[in-house]
């Protein structure tokens, strides 16, 4: 780091933890892991899911709503997931 603040810092989310990098390293970005990201979607979506099938073809309309909405197409990440 060379002395300067981490650009980003990757943890569960805590408001606690969030709360203190914001105090203590203001110029740097709390980000949560991939894992817990994938936890939560799961435990908040899967009911979607479960409770409304839909075909690959509708998917493909929602999933590019959704991207386009949040402005995300060149987003790596989610190209990446998406292309799995």
């Amino acid at each position: 780091m060379a002395g300067s603040p981490p650009v980003s810092i990757t943890t569960d989310y805590d408001p606690v933890i969030h709360s203190a990098i914001m105090h203590v390293l203001p110029g740097s970005h709390h980000r949560f892991c991939k894992w817990h990201i994938l936890k939560k979607s799961q435990e908040k979506l899967s009911h979607v899911f479960l409770t409304h099938p839909i075909t690959v073809e509708e998917f493909e309309i929602c999933w590019l709503s959704l991207v386009d909405k949040y402005d995300l197409r060149g987003h790596e990440w989610l190209q990446c997931l998406y292309s799995a």
